[in-house]
C-alpha cells in the first residue's frame, strides 16, 4: 500500500514537472523575491528565510503532485499515452503482428 502511495507521487511530479519544470523554479522564485523586497511580505521571508524557503520549495512540490494528480483524474495521462502509442511505428508493427497472428 505504501509502495503503491509513493508510485504514484512519483508519477504526479514527474507529470507536473513537464508544465513546470524544477529548473525554472529558481529563478522564478529568485525573481519574485527580488521584486517583493522591499515589502513586508519580502522583508518577512528574508528574515527568515531559514524556515520559508523550504516551505516554499515543499509548497512547489506539493504544487507539482496536485498538477500531475488532476492530469490523472481528467484522464489526460491516458490520452496521452494512447496517442503516443498509436503514432509510434514500433507499437503499430507489434500490433499488426499481434493481429495477424490471432487471425
Amino acid at each position: 500500500m505504501i509502495k503503491v502511495f509513493f508510485a504514484r507521487l512519483k508519477i504526479y511530479l514527474d507529470r507536473g514537472k513537464g508544465h513546470w519544470g524544477t529548473i525554472q523554479f529558481i529563478p522564478t522564485v529568485l525573481i519574485l523575491l527580488k521584486v517583493y523586497e522591499d515589502t513586508t511580505v519580502g522583508r518577512f521571508i528574508f528574515f527568515y528565510a531559514w524556515f520559508t524557503i523550504p516551505v516554499i520549495i515543499l509548497a512547489f512540490y506539493i504544487l507539482l503532485i496536485l498538477i500531475g494528480r488532476f492530469e490523472y483524474k481528467v484522464g489526460l495521462i491516458d490520452k496521452e499515452f494512447s496517442i503516443n502509442n498509436s503514432h509510434n511505428p514500433e507499437i503499430k508493427e507489434i500490433l499488426e503482428s499481434l493481429r495477424k497472428n490471432n487471425n
